[in-house]
């Protein structure tokens, strides 16, 4: 869904405390995440796409030393396939995905799910984008459409995402160092243990 790849991403958040009405204190939010992906790329253009992301959710409370934690582990298995002409291309990922509050096999917190996006190349600086994601999230199957584009306006200026997904508009300042506004939405739900 963007117009490169990360073959290493490490993220960090950091959400200030929030309080809560029913609640003394504040609730304060560190996010860890890592991600790895290897391509591989056939002579045709078309690609086997793999790897894997860990995301970790630390919650705090402001007046007490209680944290408690939430983990995801996802796989992905992808296959990227031009059409004739290279107008057309498809990417269907399947994305299993462990979700708890413990790094633990568990077939509780087993998740199945996967993409499908289709990207018409309409010129050469604009393509569109639409599909399906699906996951057997804990609260039932959730279906999101997707749309999106990639889009140069300008040479220094690069628009492109899948919304309701992400979404981000870069801007090229020199030949190394861009700058840019980015959208991300976190689309996961977690199975929480008895004890907690």
């Amino acid at each position: 869904a963007q117009p490169y790849i990360d073959l290493i991403n490490m993220r960090y958040q950091f959400f200030p405390g929030v309080q809560y009405k029913s609640d003394t204190g504040k609730m304060i939010l560190n996010e860890y995440g890592c991600s790895l992906t290897l391509p591989i790329q056939f002579k045709n253009k078309n690609a086997i796409i793999t790897g894997g992301t860990f995301d970790k959710l630390d919650f705090t409370k402001s007046e007490s030393s209680i944290r408690s934690s939430l983990y995801g582990i996802t796989l992905q298995l992808g296959y990227l396939s031009y059409f004739k002409k290279e107008k057309w291309k498809i990417l269907v990922v399947a994305l299993p995905k462990l979700s708890n509050d413990a790094v633990i096999l568990n077939r509780n917190s087993y998740q199945q799910g996967g993409v499908i996006i289709v990207t018409n190349q309409r010129r050469k600086n604009l393509a569109y984008k639409f599909g399906l994601y699906y996951n057997t999230e804990f609260f039932g199957n959730f279906f999101m459409p997707l749309i999106g584009l990639e889009w140069n306006p300008k040479e220094r200026i690069n628009v492109f995402g899948v919304f309701p997904s992400s979404m981000n508009i870069e801007y090229k300042l020199s030949k190394k160092w861009y700058t840019g506004l980015s959208y991300y939405n976190l689309t996961q739900s977690y199975r929480i243990n008895k004890t907690n």
